[in-house]
């Protein structure tokens, strides 16, 4: 086993990369600062033993796996490192400090959430989390002078990480009874600048083309805005599909998947839609501003392309892990405590992964009797799961094309829908404590629109500026889907039954997991 990993450069490739990550996920868990005499030790020590025993491959191999896991523990540990003059040290003390506003403000129901960055402050630097109220409003590169308590953000009761959470962000500290004052603008990034201007603009037309809360459902979709969604909120919660109104690569993985399906019905060259997809997805980051999540969830998404174009399993793991060993590299954080980037590998990994075993499993039930998909056998005859499964009548283990395109096409969206739904439950059920039963069927009546929803809604937007009219014609169209999916939802919310409140462990999502594993290699 392990010679045969040895000899193959991809196989030990791959374990190199599978043992930075168990560095990484090993610091995470049992997190303790490493002073840097102990990194210069612990590499002499490696390189005395690959210098005894350079001629043996398998101690050589062992050990450079060791050295690498140590690489993943520091790279954590120097993402967290900081020097004396950081604000974390001067938690519980009533400081004031200039700042500058480095991302675009988070606007709720319930107030503003800015991160800001301290500016000439010779003594000082980091980043500061504050809380204000909707009015006034700071933008992106506004500079404020600000007087405050610090304080360290702790874990919440619910044994939420709120303290890594915003640790992802490069936050260590929040601003607490503040006063504020704005003495400068302009401060920031000029091309994000535009961007967030632009966006403004972008707002101000969605709310004249769309009443609320349909309004509020075309900014989720097109750049994740869930501040006006309002009463909404809880329905979105109950029948799961609060990942449509925010960017995630959950959400982007399964529209990259529905669109790579609507060009091929389309009969679109796979080549040209992987571009038409990829410069879609490069617009829309510019759009939304290159946020580091947005960035993730892009990248994550567009694996699914890559997958498409590659073909072969054995190649496509390689590059999912190398692709997460590089995200982990920049900000390793995210692998243990950024719930956007664990739901956008898992929905990554389902549809790569568990859509060829969702078709298996529906070929075997459907040709339980080989005379189904002929149609010699009547259709009351067949039983109930077969009643349901017919249409997506399957042939060699892949869909069966057939007559009807809007068939197909929506065939090929349930599997992939599917697919993600079960790679990311058991992360769903950890982080939110709650099982929405009718998420499945909602997400299958809802989800396929999506793609179509933000292409429309984009356009109305995009005419607005060139010829009302027109923009409110092609708005009425989108208008016509959005009411869809906010009957659909607020409907099936409406039951009792819709969802449960389940929480978790995290030994029950690795249980999990593994059951779903090993359902995959079974079939």
């Amino acid at each position: 086993m392990l010679a045969e990993v040895i000899n193959s450069k991809s196989k030990t490739f791959l374990m190199f990369c599978f043992c930075f990550l168990i560095g990484i996920s090993i610091a995470s868990i049992i997190y303790q600062s490493i002073n840097l005499i102990y990194f210069y030790i612990i590499l002499f020590i490696f390189l005395f033993f690959l210098i005894i025993f350079w001629t043996n491959k398998k101690v050589v191999f062992i050990v450079f796996c060791l050295f690498v896991i140590f690489l993943g523990v520091f790279r954590y540990e120097l993402k967290l490192f900081v020097n004396k003059n950081h604000l974390i040290n001067f938690v519980g003390q009533s400081l004031a400090f200039q700042g500058i506003v480095i991302a675009e403000p988070d606007i709720r129901q319930d107030g503003v959430r800015y991160i800001l960055e301290t500016q000439n402050f010779a003594s000082l630097y980091g980043k500061i989390y504050l809380k204000q109220n909707l009015y006034p409003r700071y933008n992106y590169g506004d500079i404020l002078k600000l007087h405050c308590d610090l304080e360290k953000p702790e874990e919440l009761d619910s044994g939420f990480r709120y303290d890594m959470y915003l640790a992802v962000k490069g936050v260590r500290v929040v601003c607490k009874n503040p006063e504020v004052h704005k003495i400068g603008e302009n401060a920031g990034n000029k091309f994000l600048q535009i961007i967030f201007v632009g966006k403004k603009l972008v707002a101000e037309k969605i709310n004249k083309l769309w009443p609320e809360p349909s309004a509020s459902l075309v900014a989720g979709l097109l750049y994740g805005y869930r501040g006006g969604v309002g009463d909404l909120s809880e329905a979105f919660n109950r029948t799961g599909l609060t990942h449509i109104i925010a960017i995630s690569g959950y959400n982007i993985s399964i529209i990259v998947a529905i669109l790579s399906i609507f060009f091929t019905y389309l009969l679109i060259p796979r080549k040209k839609a992987f571009w038409l997809i990829i410069i879609g997805l490069l617009i829309f980051v510019i759009f939304v501003g290159f946020a580091g999540s947005v960035l993730r969830a892009v990248v994550m998404g567009g694996l699914v392309l890559i997958a498409g174009q590659i073909g072969r399993l054995s190649k496509i793991t390689n590059v999912v892990v190398f692709t997460v060993v590089l995200l982990c590299l920049f900000n390793p954080l995210i692998l243990f405590w950024d719930a956007g980037f664990q739901l956008s590998l898992a929905a990554t990994l389902g549809l790569v992964y568990l859509t060829p075993v969702i078709v298996s499993f529906m070929n075997k039930i459907v040709m339980l009797n080989p005379e189904i998909n002929s149609g010699q056998v009547p259709f009351q005859h067949l039983s109930y799961l077969q009643k349901i499964l017919k249409p997506f009548g399957v042939s060699s283990g892949r869909m069966q094309v057939q007559d009807d395109k809007i068939i197909s096409f929506l065939k090929d969206s349930f599997v992939s829908t599917l697919s993600a739904i079960i790679a990311t439950l058991p992360l769903i059920l950890y982080y939110f404590g709650r099982f929405s039963i009718v998420a499945p069927i909602v997400n299958i009546l809802v989800l396929w629109l999506v793609p179509f929803l933000m292409f429309f809604s984009f356009v109305a937007v995009f005419l607005s500026f060139i010829y009302w009219p027109l923009a409110q014609f092609v708005a009425f169209i989108s208008y016509l889907g959005l009411k869809y999916v906010i009957i659909v939802i607020t409907w099936f919310a409406s039951f009792k039954f819709a969802a449960v409140e389940m929480s978790i462990s995290w030994w029950v999502v690795i249980l999990m997991y593994l059951i779903i594993i090993w359902l995959k290699l079974k079939f």
